[in-house]
Formats: structure tokens, C-alpha cells, sequence
């Protein structure tokens, strides 16, 4: 059986990959793992997905991802969509005088850091006879809605 890790599964374009992929014949079955659920997919496609919450922290990356290679499936695809744009506290640097360290980590530790973890945790899970494609979306490296604001 081929399956499709997503991670950062509830943004908005995790779900429109998981909808694609389940909705056609690429993958059989696809991990999806985020913070919190979504209750909509995992109803329309219960049989074909599994859905597993993670807080992303290094220790809780390492044990999801220990889980996954114990299982005897094979993982085709690995699509990480992790990332930070805004939050209540950062948004888009307009001026050299909104740059903080705080918020540089911040952005360094979502945008990076983390789905690094990922992928070095994940390699145990994809050592096997498939060839795996991996793809990393991320943010603020462009906005494909906020063209204007800067940054």
C-alpha cells in the first residue's frame, strides 16, 4: 500500500493536498498530522486516512515518527506545510525598526527548525523499497494573498 505523510495537516493548503491525493489514485492512504484535527476530512475519508495530533515540540516530533516506522506500509509522498506569517504579536517586517530577535527565532524555529526535525526524524520511516518524494511548504518566503503589505 502506498501512503502520503502530510504534516501541518489543518492549514489550508494541507487540506487541499489531502483532498487530491484522496481523491485520486496516487496514494491508498495518508497520514495526517497537525496540532489539532480536522474533523471534516477525517469523516469524509475515514478509511483512507489516519489522523495524529503532535504539539511539534523535538520530543513529541521523535516519537510520532518512531510510530510511523514501526508500521510495515511504505510512504511515497512526505509533504510538510508548516509555517508562521502572522500571529497576534508578528506580523510582516515593514521597517528595519520592527525586526526583533524574539520574533526573528519565532519565525526561524516554525519556518525551519521544525520541519528540519521532521524530515531527519521521518528518514527511519522511509527507508524502505519505494522511492519517496518530500516537499516543504513554508511560509513568508512570498504571500500568495499579500501582495501589497510589504515586508
Amino acid at each position: 500500500m502506498t501512503r502520503a505523510i502530510i504534516v501541518g495537516a489543518n492549514s489550508g493548503i494541507a487540506r487541499a493536498i489531502i483532498e487530491q491525493l484522496l481523491n485520486g489514485d496516487v496514494v491508498e492512504h495518508v497520514t495526517a498530522i497537525s496540532r489539532s484535527s480536522n474533523f471534516d476530512l477525517q469523516s469524509r475519508f475515514a478509511s483512507r486516512m489516519q489522523w495524529i495530533r503532535c504539539n511539534y515540540s523535538e520530543a513529541s516530533i521523535k516519537t510520532v515518527c518512531a510510530n510511523l516506522a514501526s508500521d510495515t506500509n511504505e510512504f511515497s509522498h512526505v509533504i510538510i506545510c508548516n509555517g508562521v506569517l502572522h500571529t497576534g504579536q508578528l506580523g510582516p517586517e515593514k521597517r528595519f525598526e520592527d525586526i526583533t530577535a524574539a520574533k526573528l527565532e519565532t519565525v526561524l524555529q516554525t519556518n525551519t527548525i521544525i520541519p528540519m526535525h521532521w524530515l531527519a526524524s521521518l528518514l527511519p520511516a522511509l527507508n524502505g523499497a519505494l522511492n519517496c518524494s518530500v516537499a516543504i511548504f513554508s511560509a513568508r518566503a512570498g504571500s500568495i494573498t499579500d501582495n501589497r503589505s510589504g515586508g
